[in-house]
């Protein structure tokens, strides 16, 4: 292929998208025991106080966030303020993003954790999207009224190589 970098391979993933409208898909889904939406208190009993404290952009929406490291468990949890939410107790931070990195031990509600198969993933997700691209990026997600929550699975040699739960907030400004 002309143009394009011998380098570059393809890169599957596997995607569980589901708006908030679907209930019951992923509005229980965990990564690491830890489900999204939850204040900070709740990744603190199960983890403790994060090693490492990372400030991060702004999300899209202009919420301020931060990302907690957990190198032990192999874990980046990050947390956003709503600050588009009327009542001031649900302007406090929340998961908004679980993520494994190559080490992990973490699970999902599932079951599925870093070096399961594409085949172990499809069997306890048959409902999962699956694209290829070069990129590695995921290319389309369902937009609903309220964002996309999102399970994706990447892979290396057919083996789950990381995980990551997160919510696609759709700004109401």
């Amino acid at each position: 292929m002309r143009g394009v970098s011998r380098s570059l391979k393809m890169v599957p993933i596997l995607v569980l998208a589901a708006g908030l409208a679907w209930a019951g898909k992923l509005d229980d889904e965990s990564l690491g025991g830890i489900q999204l939406h939850v204040r900070p208190s709740a990744v603190i009993a199960v983890y403790g106080q994060p090693e490492h404290k990372v400030s991060l952009p702004a999300n899209g929406c202009g919420e301020p966030c931060v990302g907690w490291e957990y190198p032990g468990p192999g874990l980046t949890v990050e947390l956003c303020k709503d600050l588009s939410a009327k009542e001031e107790s649900d302007r406090q931070l929340r998961v908004l993003e679980i993520r494994t990195d190559r080490n992990s031990k973490a699970k999902t509600s599932r079951g599925m954790m870093i070096w399961s198969t594409k085949h172990e993933v499809r069997t306890s997700y048959p409902e999962i999207d699956v694209e290829v691209r070069q990129d590695g990026v995921v290319a389309s997600m369902k937009e609903h009224d309220h964002g996309d929550l999102i399970l994706e699975f990447q892979f290396k040699d057919d083996r789950v190589s990381q995980i990551k739960l997160s919510h696609h907030i759709q700004c109401s400004r």
